[in-house]
């Protein structure tokens, strides 16, 4: 099954190392620096713009021709990238808040959530992903009858270090908790792209609303994502971006759309 089959019949892609053990560590040192700073265990998009050898990572060539032949077309970026440590966040979906028509199972591939994991993971060491296979096809009240068996449905995603998860947005999923006390800190690059004409709005109108409202099983964790969604509206294009991440975006047609 080639990539587009996969993608369209399983919700989700794995792209084997796009990023390299000297990336990877790069990558975790930036993180550490700045997570000791802030305070903070998701980083804000505003921190990763000011350090391109993060934020170019997500416009490198062999990553974003894949997601340009996954959609078809090109696409744009949110400002939603960020760095998080160890955060496990409970089943859920990511595109319930958006019309019908874009969760209806015959609609078009409109939107990815991306994810470099930034260590092996494995289902007893967890920090990637566990999803339900197809669940992007079938209606809510089936997903819902689902939950309650997830072992009988629930597929453990084994990334490698320097892997790129795709999924589709509408699939359901969760974080790979740990059965055992991880080796190292379990970091995860992530980020949102759209190929969508129209529906952008509504998903910007989420992003808004999570900075003021609890609307996700992860806005009830103990380490609150709030401060990385009140800092989205600072990125501001094109003067938030470093003059390389421009020439990179202008040259391989990737567009952002902000807050």
């Amino acid at each position: 099954m080639n990539m587009i089959a996969q993608m369209h019949e399983h919700g989700y892609v794995v792209i084997p190392q796009v990023i390299g053990s000297d990336e990877i560590q790069t990558i975790r040192d930036c993180y550490k620096h700045l997570s000791e700073t802030s305070g903070l265990s998701t980083l804000l998009p505003t921190d990763i713009l000011n350090q391109p050898a993060i934020f170019n990572v997500l416009l490198k060539e062999n990553m974003t021709s894949v997601i340009r032949e996954l959609f078809g077309c090109n696409f744009s970026l949110f400002p939603n990238f960020t760095i998080r440590e160890s955060v496990y966040i409970p089943w859920h979906n990511d595109a319930y808040f958006l019309p019908q028509e874009v969760i209806n199972a015959e609609s078009p591939l409109q939107f990815m959530q991306c994810a470099i994991y930034l260590q092996d993971n494995a289902p007893e060491l967890g920090g990637g992903i566990t999803l339900m296979p197809s669940s992007h096809r079938l209606d809510k009240d089936v997903i819902e009858n689902m939950l309650r068996a997830p072992q009988e449905y629930e597929k453990i995603v084994m990334s490698k270090a320097g892997d790129l998860v795709l999924w589709d947005n509408r699939i359901t999923h969760r974080s790979t908790y740990p059965d055992k006390t991880p080796d190292s800190t379990k970091l995860a690059l992530q980020w949102t792209v759209s190929a969508s004409q129209d529906h952008n709005g509504p998903y910007l109108d989420y992003l808004r609303a999570r900075a003021e409202r609890s609307m996700h099983v992860s806005d009830y964790l103990p380490k609150s994502p709030k401060p990385y969604f009140a800092d989205m509206p600072n990125v501001v294009f094109p003067t938030s971006f470093h003059q390389d991440s421009l020439s990179r975006m202008t040259q391989q047609n990737i567009h952002f759309i902000g807050l």
